[in-house]
């Protein structure tokens, strides 16, 4: 064996085939090629192999592909040795090579034996592309049931929208009727008792109007159609404002009611301002409503971060387990504290659910739908606050408003004195607008027509009414015709005929640029962005508001020119613009990279 391996490569006792009997050209060179031609086909067999198993790990029998590369391999490698002995005579090589084939050919038989009845258990090609039909239809039919749900989800909500929507006009309307002449009916009656009769009418007819605002705001709220409105505003005159719409409530239950800045606050924040108004009169109105004596406290104070105690700030963090959610130096508090009933932990529980009180019992004694506080907590999340709540049953609760405010330092915060600017607010709401103008009126109920003419007629406005939006149209030419244009129109939006929005297109083809009011009973999220987008320069909703129709009038006609008012609605414009091009603006294509 030793003398094999020490003349394995010496090839001088041996002749080359080709030198072997009676071999011609042309066969040698057919054996020659053929063998090549064979091992090079061996050799791709096996790369295939070797590239599929890298590439596919999921497959099975791995072991049995890596025995049947290496047996076509070594197959094709005695193919290249059988080419290679016509020209050079390595016999001793040729037998190894053939005793390595055999080898591998029983491994890869006895590992064939050992695989093939796992692989007869397999599923065939039929069975695993019937699995696989079977599988995408199941998919394809979920995917379908989840599109119906989906449509029926959508019509739902629009169903739900509607609804909404027709039940507020429906009940605002005539509403806009009781509460208006309820006011004309004041500005006439003496007897005290007549006067206290229509005071209930008119304080029950806001009380049903303050419900429907919440359902519509909860029903905005859970469709994600509510957005808020960040602007710069005055925190002082908020507060006043807040002081003296509040302290009317305070009077009618003999309450003692004050607001107090409690420490130096910033003298502008950035906030929604409407929507921060309405929580904390819903905070202080709760605070009354449940207060039989004693007192109602608003307290606003700057609390920088580090002034708080840790603990403190565990509600900041419902949201998110980072500090990125607290505000950068600290934030804005409100307290609304009060000596009223209080509240048990178990009450406290359930108070900022929906339709969810302290004392859900039928006989409980103090009303409401429960939807206040519920709505609150919401806008105050939405606004990137939060409401907290410590009470004791018995002694009073209180009510923490948070908003994180960004850097300030100390020279932009100050101590507003709240008494002077209470004052200044009731002598400017003291003032009554006086009116010189001429004022069209658009309505198809006769009563939202007497009552806006006879608040503006109060004011000192000429004012025309008519039905609908073609006599609008009609009116509007002729005045222009006859050189006594209107100088404001007051337009409702839903009419018979001609609706308020084709008039309203109709006038300002015919280049009728008068300032045009939309007065309508829609409250739905939109409504305001419809009716400005048809054309309107402002919107006010009913049920009227007597100083608001006022004030609105005079705003148009005595402190905002012509040139001012071209100027904002081709803001207006510009801001449509910009929306629709973004709205229309194809999705960008994502790269597979």
């Amino acid at each position: 064996m030793s003398e094999y391996f020490t003349k394995f490569l010496d090839t001088s006792d041996f002749p080359a085939r080709w030198r072997c009997g009676n071999w011609s050209e042309f066969l040698g060179w057919l054996h020659i090629i053929s063998d090549v031609a064979t091992f090079v086909a061996y050799f791709t067999i096996p790369a295939v192999l070797v590239y599929f198993v890298r590439k596919r790990d999921d497959f099975p029998f791995h072991k049995l592909f890596w025995l049947f590369g290496g047996f076509i391999f070594a197959c094709g490698t005695v193919h290249l040795i059988e080419a290679i002995i016509f020209w050079h005579p390595i016999y001793r090589v040729s037998g190894l090579m053939k005793f390595f084939t055999a080898f591998i050919s029983w491994i890869t038989v006895f590992a064939l034996i050992r695989y093939t009845p796992r692989i007869l258990h397999l599923p065939s090609m039929a069975a695993a592309n019937e699995r696989l039909t079977l599988e995408m239809d199941q998919r394809m039919k979920t995917e379908q049931r989840l599109k119906e749900s989906e449509a029926m989800a959508l019509a739902a909500s629009r169903s739900k929208s509607e609804f909404l929507a027709n039940m507020s006009h429906e009940i605002r309307t005539p509403m806009a009727a009781i509460l208006g002449y309820a006011d004309v009916l004041l500005g006439h009656l003496k007897d005290p008792d007549n006067r206290n009769c229509v005071l209930v009418m008119k304080r029950n007819g806001q009380h049903l109007l303050s419900l429907i605002n919440d359902i519509l705001d909860l029903s905005r709220i859970e469709a994600g159609k509510l957005e808020i409105d960040v602007e710069r505003v005055s925190l002082a005159q908020l507060v006043s404002e807040l002081q003296s719409l509040m302290h009317v409530r305070a009077d009618e239950k003999n309450l003692e009611f004050h607001a107090e800045f409690s420490s130096r606050v910033p003298e502008e924040i950035e906030t929604d301002p409407t929507r921060l108004r309405q929580v904390l009169i819903n905070l202080i109105g709760n605070a009354m409503k449940f207060t039989e004596r004693g007192s109602v406290l608003l307290s606003v104070a700057y609390v920088r971060r580090e002034d708080l105690p840790i603990e403190k700030y565990q509600p900041l963090l419902t949201r998110s387990s980072t500090e990125l959610d607290l505000p950068t130096t600290g934030y804005l508090q409100f307290e609304v504290r009060d000596t009223g009933i209080g509240m048990s932990p178990a009450q406290q529980e359930r108070l900022f659910k929906p339709f969810s009180q302290g004392d859900s019992s039928v006989t409980r004694t103090y009303g409401g739908s429960g939807l206040g506080l519920a709505i609150s907590k919401r806008l105050t999340e939405m606004l990137g606050g939060t409401i907290s709540l410590e009470s004791e049953l018995g002694v009073g609760s209180t009510f923490t408003l948070r908003l994180p405010l960004a850097s300030i330092d100390d020279s932009q915060l100050v101590k507003p004195d709240l008494q002077h600017r209470a004052l200044a607010v009731a002598e400017e709401k003291a003032k009554p607008e006086n009116l010189r103008c001429r004022v069209l009126v658009v309505d198809d109920r006769r009563d939202v027509r007497h009552i806006s003419q006879h608040f503006l007629e109060k004011a000192g406005a000429t004012v025309a009414t008519v039905e609908d939006g073609q006599q609008a149209i009609d009116a509007s030419l002729a005045a222009r015709e006859a050189g006594e244009p209107f100088a404001v129109i007051v337009m409702d939006m839903q009419m018979p005929n001609v609706d308020g929005l084709q008039a309203v297109a109709e006038l300002r083809s015919a280049g009728i640029d008068w300032p045009i009011i939309a007065l309508t009973a829609d409250a739905m999220k939109g409504d305001r962005d419809k009716c400005l987008s048809g054309g309107c320069d402002d919107y006010l909703s009913k049920p009227i508001d007597q100083a608001k129709l006022v004030s609105m009038v005079a705003k148009y006609t005595k402190h905002i020119s012509s040139q001012e008012l071209q100027q904002l609605r081709i803001e207006r414009l510009q801001a449509l613009r910009a929306t629709l091009s973004v709205e229309t603006q194809p999705p960008q294509e994502v790269s597979d990279e």
